[in-house]
């Protein structure tokens, strides 16, 4: 610790904050998980997905689906807040407080479907902490579809069913054009204090 440290009260337990990373889980849910998720994210309204400047799909093209926290959907949440509280202990070490979001059902069926480059802060939704992206799709059913997430340099993360990752949610990222299948993913968000 520096002697300006001490002149904004920074704690030791700062020393290992990394907010310009990821946190990584390979294959933590089962196909079988996977294809349920897919079916209860298909039974609620599908929607046009839009940016926080409602552009068009120069930068976003995809459908979304909000799923509301109930019984059915109880244990996706549980296994967001395990994931989030695991990668927020051991790296991001920021405040959060919990869920104040459905989660979102992504779908990217078809070749150019994407997502630019954006965060996941923005008006209206300065309370989000950590972003949370679980990979529904088997890598087999779609080609391009790439979830990149820029922490100092673009690094694409890797395909898989059943994967889970966690980043803050100011870091750029961005969905790849698809070049040919369908990308579901289940995507939330856990807030706390807004970033100031």
């Amino acid at each position: 610790m520096s002697k300006y440290d001490r002149i904004f009260g920074m704690e030791e337990q700062e020393k290992d904050k990394d907010l310009l990373s990821y946190y990584w889980y390979e294959g933590i849910l089962s196909p079988a998980k996977c294809e349920e998720m897919i079916k209860i994210g298909k039974r609620f309204p599908k929607e046009t997905a839009s940016t926080f400047a409602n552009s068009t799909s120069e930068v976003r093209d995809s459908v979304v689906r909000w799923v509301p926290l109930n019984e059915d959907t109880q244990f996706i949440f549980d296994q967001i807040r395990e994931c989030c509280e695991e990668a927020n202990k051991n790296l991001f070490k920021v405040d959060i407080t919990g869920f104040t979001e459905d989660l979102q059902f992504t779908e990217y069926e078809g070749a150019g479907k994407h997502y630019d480059w954006h965060p996941d802060i923005g008006p209206g939704k300065n309370k989000r902490k950590l972003t949370v992206v679980i990979q529904l799709s088997d890598p087999k059913d779609y080609t391009g579809g790439d979830l990149i997430v820029h922490t100092g340099s673009e690094v694409t993360m890797k395909k898989g069913r059943g994967n889970i990752v966690v980043f803050p949610s100011f870091l750029l990222h961005k969905v790849s054009k698809i070049k040919s299948g369908n990308r579901y993913t289940m995507i939330n968000w856990v807030s706390g204090n807004p970033w100031r």
